[in-house]
C-alpha cells in the first residue's frame, strides 16, 4: 500500500498520494499509477490499497450518467453499493483485501468535505475528518505523520512534494512522484497537479 494524504484548510481541501504501483510482496510493477482521480470539477478522489478494488469503483464511476454532477455523498454511496455487492455475492477474497480512500470536494450542502473511507475491519465505512495519512507497509505511521507534519509547518507551499519524496526515501514501495488535488471552497472548483 502506498502513501496517501489529505487535509482541510481555510480555503482549501488537499488531497495527494504517489504514483508507485508494486504487487501484494512489494514487486516493482511502474510509477505511472493514477491514485489520485478527479470525478468531475468539485469532487476528487486518492486510493491506497488493491489496484483491482479501486479500478472496479472508479469503472461504476465512469459509468454513472450523472458522474458529471456528483458530489461526495453520491461517491461514498456508489462505494458503499460496491461493498454491499461485494457482501452480497459471498466474495469473501475481494472483501479481505485492502482499500482505503479519502474524498474531497463538494458535499451534498454546498460545502467542502474531506471524508475518510475504506474497508476496515467491520465493513465499509466513511467519515468526515480534517486531516488523515495512510502510510505505505513498510512504514509506521509515526514516522509518517512526523513527516506529512514538518513538511507542512516548515515547507508549507511543497509538503506534498516534500512528503511523498521523504517517504519514498524511506519505503521500497512508495515512489518519489505524485499527484495532488486542491479544491477551492471559495470557487467550488479542484485543480489537478503532477510533481
Amino acid at each position: 500500500m502506498s502513501v496517501i494524504f489529505g487535509i482541510v484548510e481555510n480555503n482549501s481541501i488537499i488531497i495527494a498520494g504517489d504514483r508507485r504501483a508494486s504487487s501484494i510482496d512489494g514487486t516493482f510493477i511502474s510509477d505511472n499509477e493514477q491514485k489520485v482521480t478527479e470525478i468531475n470539477g468539485h469532487l476528487g478522489i486518492v486510493t491506497a490499497g488493491n489496484v483491482a478494488i479501486e479500478k472496479a469503483v472508479l469503472k461504476n464511476v465512469d459509468d454513472r450518467e450523472d458522474k458529471a454532477h456528483m458530489v461526495i455523498d453520491d461517491l461514498v454511496k456508489s462505494i458503499r453499493e460496491f461493498y454491499d455487492k461485494v457482501i452480497e455475492n459471498q466474495c469473501d477474497s475481494i472483501f479481505n483485501l485492502p482499500f482505503y480512500c479519502l474524498i474531497a470536494g463538494e458535499g451534498s450542502d454546498g460545502k467542502g468535505h474531506l471524508i475518510n473511507a475504506g474497508r476496515f475491519k467491520n465493513g465499509f465505512a466513511a467519515k468526515e475528518v480534517p486531516m488523515a495519512l495512510y502510510p505505505p507497509n513498510d512504514l509506521d505511521q509515526d514516522t509518517c505523520n512526523q513527516i506529512f507534519v514538518r513538511n507542512y509547518k516548515l515547507f508549507h507551499g511543497q509538503f506534498c512534494e516534500r512528503t511523498v519524496q521523504e517517504v519514498a526515501g524511506l519505503s521500497k514501495i512508495v515512489g518519489p512522484t505524485g499527484n495532488k488535488w486542491i479544491y477551492s471552497c471559495a470557487s467550488k472548483k479542484g485543480k489537478m497537479y503532477l510533481f
